[in-house]
């Protein structure tokens, strides 16, 4: 399993665990809104450094 792989795979469950939070407003000790922020910023992050990693691999040359 790539890098790559792995990191798309965080993004998913980031985005899957943060749902059910944001939806029926269980306790986390944040309001909804700074919640909210934080998880699309990780998820932010996250596409971003994936968005790097496919940058790197085709200036590389890399063949899959």
């Amino acid at each position: 399993m790539s890098l790559k792989d792995k990191l798309t795979a965080a993004i998913m469950l980031i985005a899957l665990i943060s749902i059910p939070f944001l939806l029926f407003g269980n306790p986390t000790g944040l309001s909804a809104k700074a919640f909210g922020a934080v998880s699309f910023g990780i998820i932010l992050v996250f596409g971003a450094v994936n968005l790097i990693l496919v940058w790197w691999d085709s200036v590389g040359g890399k063949k899959q």
